[in-house]
């Protein structure tokens, strides 16, 4: 028999995970949105995330939520497909900030494609969405481009 994460689990325990994952999540969350918006620009490949004794690295956190998309989903048993579906709405709060990092990691966003991503944030200090931006420029500077025949 097949066992599901304590997540799609029914029961207390089920219930207080889902209340620990929501946590997590940015939404309805000004200050972890905040530091989200910082975060997504300089947490290393190589970081964990940690709470209290237990911790997760980055890269396994970015895997997951791949593997975890909906068109990817035929590869799991069918009992874990309907509780992941069913699940949607809660996992789409951590999916979607994940994928941030997705986007930051390889430095191909421009200034617009972060601000698009970030328009929905409601950070603390409006500044925020600033500072991680001057953050992008000085991590991934602007590339000069000129064109002409080099004739004066």
């Amino acid at each position: 028999m097949l066992s599901l994460p304590v997540l799609f689990s029914e029961g207390a325990a089920g219930t207080a995970a889902r209340k620990a994952f929501a946590a997590f999540t940015t939404y309805g969350n000004p200050w972890w949105e905040r530091i989200w918006t910082l975060q997504e620009m300089i947490v290393p490949l190589s970081a964990d995330f940690v709470w209290e004794s237990l911790s997760v690295s980055r890269q396994d956190t970015v895997k997951t939520v791949q593997r975890l998309r909906g068109d990817r989903l035929g590869s799991f048993p069918c009992e874990f497909q309907v509780q992941r579906k069913l699940h949607t709405p809660l996992l789409r709060c951590l999916f979607y900030p994940i994928h941030g990092f997705l986007h930051s990691q390889n430095g191909d966003d421009g200034p617009m494609d972060l601000l698009m991503r970030w328009r929905h944030r409601k950070a603390t200090d409006p500044r925020d969405k600033l500072y991680a931006l001057l953050l992008c420029i000085y991590l991934h500077p602007i590339r000069k481009r000129y064109f002409g025949s080099g004739t004066a």
